[in-house]
């Protein structure tokens, strides 16, 4: 299988967390850990429902904190479409990723080219 440089969005994830302390000011693993512990672990119940669904599909994949070996796991970062939490983290990982592992790959373009898929 090739492997491909990508990033997962949880998108709204954190939305459907039960009483759910937002702060996007802050990365969300640093939120998360703030949370209250019946948040953590339907949060972690979530994800690991999450993970067993692309494990399906014969893909591995990791919160972008815990990723054992990006070489062989895709990252995913929680997201929240209604206060912006993690965001900022999904922000930092993209230019992380383009300065390291990409950045032999990348070139300047007056085109934008990217892949959104939902």
């Amino acid at each position: 299988m090739t492997f491909y440089e990508s990033i997962y969005c949880l998108n709204s994830k954190v939305d459907l967390l039960y009483d759910w302390k937002s702060n996007n000011k802050k990365s969300i693993e640093l939120v998360l850990q703030e949370q209250q512990q019946i948040t953590q672990n339907h949060f972690e119940k979530c994800c690991k429902t999450i993970i067993c669904q692309f494990a399906e599909q014969n893909l591995n994949v990791a919160l972008y904190y815990e990723n054992p070996d990006p070489n062989e796991y895709y990252s995913m970062v929680p997201t929240s479409a209604r206060s912006g939490d993690g965001m900022g983290s999904l922000i930092a990982l993209i230019i992380e990723k383009s300065q390291t592992t990409l950045s032999r790959r990348i070139s300047y373009t007056h085109e934008l080219q990217a892949t959104v898929m939902e």
